[in-house]
């Protein structure tokens, strides 16, 4: 009784195992945990079939898992362009209008023998000439050459007439050009130059700057201390180095205290204008120079700082008479047409000087 219980509580437990642990109908195993609890013989999973489907993929190995390799993508295909435009068809029954090609204008030729011709032509002559010197063609140039050459005389025949009749264009009205004449005129201005250095002698005097060691200075002292007498200029000699020189007694020699590099003096001897009433000192000479060229680096300080009256300048610096300034050429009218330009220039020189040659202020 007993042994026959066992046996059915067996078959039973069979009955609910077998299905879970034995195979399909296609001959595959079908494995899995197929009872949960041996209470509850009833739950198991929802399909074995799709539980064990694993085991039907055991002879793939490593490769179970099977993904899908995804495909390269294809290349994007190139544009294709679009397509010419159609022609439209003319209408053969209208004809095409006729283009019209526009000529330049050709450039009107030089009259003959003129400068322009000359221009173009005298080369081409000259160079025939030289490469092919037959008779016609050295004939041919030196023909062209003296029409050249009568041309010029014509011109200069024709700017001395211009000169005659127009005193503000004759330099001969400015400075006599004979001799006799012209020596009167410098023998003139002379004069006046000298009674202006006795007129800046009364204004100020001379600073003569030198070094003891200089060989320059003494050749050039004996030249300042005459030309300073002469004029009754007053003379101021001053050592760089405190000692003197031969000509020089020591007891007129005055120390340079600065006064050189203030007024940047590089080069001795030296000269400088000192004039107190308007507490101001110019160089106006750094080296040796003759007796002419100190009277003229002096005279030409003066000028440029207006330290003469404008009667003495006159009449000392005559070679400036009637001739335009610098101001009046910039001031000059800005008009292509050039009579207003002569009529600018002409009454410019008028102000300068008058027929008479008085000069104006």
């Amino acid at each position: 009784m007993r042994l026959s219980s066992i046996c059915l509580a067996i078959l039973a437990l069979l009955g609910v195992l077998w299905p879970a642990l034995g195979h399909t109908q296609e001959g595959e195993w079908r494995g899995g945990p197929a009872l949960v609890s041996t209470s509850s013989p009833a739950l198991v999973t929802n399909s074995p079939r799709e539980e064990n489907k694993w085991l039907r993929g055991k002879h793939e190995g490593w490769y179970f898992y099977n993904d899908e390799i995804e495909p390269e993508p294809e290349p994007e295909p190139e544009p294709v362009p679009p397509p010419p435009p159609m022609a439209v068809p003319q209408d053969p029954q209208k004809p095409e209008a006729p283009k019209v090609v526009e000529q330049k204008a050709e450039p009107p030729r030089p009259k003959p023998l003129s400068t322009d011709w000359f221009r173009q032509h005298y080369d081409e002559v000259l160079k025939r000439a030289i490469d092919d010197p037959t008779p016609e063609n050295v004939k041919a140039y030196l023909f062209l050459q003296r029409v050249i050459l009568d041309k010029s005389t014509n011109f200069a025949f024709a700017v001395r007439s211009a000169v005659y009749s127009e005193p503000l264009l004759d330099e001969n009205t400015r400075i006599p050009l004979a001799s006799a004449m012209r020596a009167a005129v410098l023998k003139t201005q002379r004069a006046n130059v000298e009674e202006a250095f006795r007129y800046i002698s009364t204004k100020g005097g001379i600073w003569f700057f030198f070094h003891s060691g200089c060989n320059f200075c003494e050749w050039q002292y004996p030249h300042v201390k005459k030309f300073c007498d002469t004029y009754g200029i007053k003379l101021m000699p001053i050592s760089q180095d405190g000692k003197t020189i031969p000509a020089i007694p020591q007891k007129d020699v005055l120390r340079d205290m600065g006064q050189s590099k203030r007024l940047g003096i590089q080069v001795v001897p030296a000269l400088a204008l000192a004039i107190p009433e308007r507490a101001e000192i110019i160089v106006f000479s750094q080296g040796l120079l003759s007796q002419e060229g100190i009277e003229q680096r002096l005279l030409t300080a003066a000028l440029d700082r207006k330290l003469l009256p404008y009667e003495m300048v006159e009449s000392i610096d005559i070679f400036r008479r009637g001739i335009l300034t610098p101001d009046q050429i910039a001031n000059a009218p800005q008009d292509e047409d050039p009579v207003k330009l002569i009529n600018y220039i002409r009454e410019s020189l008028k102000k300068s000087w008058d027929l008479g040659g008085k000069t104006r202020p």
